[in-house]
């Protein structure tokens, strides 16, 4: 018998959703052979349609008091209040555009799925430090060491070679090392370089008229906006790479920045359902391996409450 993998069936699941839900499917028969590959195809195809019914449930309700829905949870008598009409078509296009992203990470040469963090040596005795869902593709001569960073976060923990550069590229932007350690993060603002020991130069070459800047231990600075450049902060070292060491380290962090992080690393969506929720605070240590715990601590700790779609994905409101 064929051993399938839960979270590829469920994937595959959803993206066979989306196909017959698209307005002009033609697979008809090609979908029953994929139903037919085993009973867990065909429970997973159900719980997707589960889930795309209780968005669609969400988007057809009336509005009570201009700006709330009732919704009923499937199979359940509890009802729950949903803030804004637009929640559920947000979390329609947000799920859709999770599942047809065309991810660039797919073709570079290392990368991480999500949730999995890899160590990899370079030639040089250089060592690459992937976080969840990152990719670098290194370009190596004889006259630099030359690395792209793809998508997702890195720390580079550089061996000295005086005769040939280290330089990072991500985003238009170039990080070159002075010393040995350092973060480089692309996040959708745009990207974060901290320092963990020596020192780094960050610079923009399509931009001269932009100053490089030189960060030291402990420093960071995030990304060159226009013509202009964001203040150096100052970060705690133990915080600035816990993740290598199964950690998400918060203290007074944005909820719109802490759902962010958690969808780095756990399998499926998390949507934030209302904007006016981004600004409130979360701190704490949590365990990247048990997301589930930090959600429930923000259903207990802030005004917050969720609702599953399906077993990944979960609406807060």
């Amino acid at each position: 018998m064929p051993n399938y993998k839960p979270d590829q069936i469920e994937d595959e699941a959803l993206a066979w959703l989306m196909r017959t839900t698209s307005g002009n499917f033609t697979q008809q028969q090609a979908l029953n052979n994929w139903l037919n590959q085993s009973t867990q195809h065909r429970l997973a195809f159900e719980n997707a349609q589960q889930l795309w019914q209780g968005l669609g449930g969400l988007r057809e309700h009336p509005l009570i008091n201009k700006n709330r829905v009732q919704a009923k949870k499937h199979h359940s008598n509890h009802r729950v209040f949903l803030s804004r009409m637009s929640l559920s078509m947000a979390a329609c296009l947000a799920l859709i555009a999770v599942l047809f992203n065309i991810n660039p990470a797919w073709h570079a040469e290392y990368h991480t799925a999500v949730g999995e963090q890899q160590s990899i040596g370079l030639a040089d005795a250089s060592t690459v430090y992937l976080n969840s869902g990152s990719a670098i593709d290194p370009d190596y001569s004889p006259e630099q060491r030359r690395i792209k960073l793809v998508a997702g976060e890195a720390e580079f923990v550089v061996s000295k070679d005086k005769s040939r550069p280290f330089i990072v590229v991500a985003d238009g932007q170039e990080i070159k090392a002075l010393g040995t350690d350092f973060i480089v993060k692309i996040q959708p603002q745009g990207i974060s370089v901290t320092v963990i020991e020596s020192s780094v130069q960050v610079s923009q070459p399509d931009l001269n008229t932009i100053i490089p800047v030189v960060l030291y231990p402990g420093q960071r600075i995030d990304s060159i906006t226009g013509q202009s450049r964001s203040p150096i902060s100052t970060v705690e070292l133990s915080r600035a790479n816990s993740w290598r060491f199964n950690r998400l380290i918060f203290e007074s962090e944005t909820l719109d920045n802490v759902i962010a992080e958690i969808n780095r690393y756990r399998k499926g969506h998390i949507f934030l359902g209302r904007r006016s929720l981004a600004n409130y605070r979360v701190s704490g240590v949590f365990n990247i391996s048990e997301l589930d715990k930090l959600l429930t601590v923000i259903n207990k700790t802030l005004p917050v409450k969720s609702i599953a779609l399906g077993e990944r994905y979960r609406v807060l409101y």
